[in-house]
């Protein structure tokens, strides 16, 4: 069965927002990106990360359902 939407087609808000690790080498971009995540009802940042060492060591305690990151 299919989400429910909202009248713009997006999907209607959980019990529990969508948690999203950010991870880039830049402390410019990891700001602005965690500035329009949380911008977004549904979203919440998590973690932030400078490199993915970093992230793999942290992703057990913060639990994302979604990593962001550069290549």
């Amino acid at each position: 069965m299919d989400a429910p939407l909202t009248a713009l087609g997006r999907p209607t808000r959980s019990a529990r927002p969508i948690r999203v690790m950010i991870v880039d080498d830049s402390a410019v971009v990891r700001g602005l990106v965690a500035r329009w995540i949380e911008e977004e009802s549904g979203l919440e940042v998590v973690a932030r990360h400078a490199n993915g060492r970093l992230a793999v060591e942290d992703v057990a305690r913060s639990a994302p359902d979604i990593v962001l990151l550069d290549i």
